[in-house]
């Protein structure tokens, strides 16, 4: 993932268990778009220290981030 809240680079891992809600519905990854806004819920591993996503979210229900930038 590109240009996150901080501008930085970041990875996350994709388990079995991710959902993914595209306008508020179950959707997959096929869904997502390069370039697209989204939503990530995520843990932080204790044995690891991965980030592993619980949920993406994509479309209108997408939380907006404000900018620093006027």
């Amino acid at each position: 993932m590109s240009k996150t809240k901080y501008g930085i680079d970041q990875s996350f891992k994709l388990t079995k268990k991710t959902k993914f809600l595209r306008n508020g519905k179950a959707s997959s990854i096929d869904d997502l778009k390069v370039g697209e806004g989204v939503y990530v819920d995520i843990d932080t591993s204790k044995k690891t220290g991965d980030l592993i996503t619980k949920k993406v979210v994509s479309g209108v229900d997408t939380p907006s981030i404000p900018s620093d930038t006027p």
